[in-house]
């Protein structure tokens, strides 16, 4: 599974519920862009996702500072 954290200003979403953590999910690579080329910072994430387990996998939680959340202007994903 290939999944794009699509462009965001300035920060990520906070999921704020308890999760339990899949073992067999695995980052297998990660790839962090800024883009400072306007007055809006634009940082995108793209991350490749192996799944190792035997259950599928519902959901991905993508965690960011409390401290940033409140200069989130957009939070998008989709899976390639």
């Amino acid at each position: 599974m290939f999944l794009v954290v699509g462009t965001f200003l300035a920060g990520f979403s906070l999921c704020s519920s308890v999760e339990t953590v899949n073992t067999g999910i695995r980052n297998k690579n990660i790839v962090r862009s800024v883009d400072i080329s306007t007055q809006l910072v634009k940082v995108s994430y793209s991350i490749t996702v192996e799944n190792a387990g035997n259950n599928g996998i519902r959901t991905y939680l993508f965690a960011i500072e409390p401290e940033i959340e409140s200069d989130l202007s957009y939070i998008g994903a989709q899976v390639r």
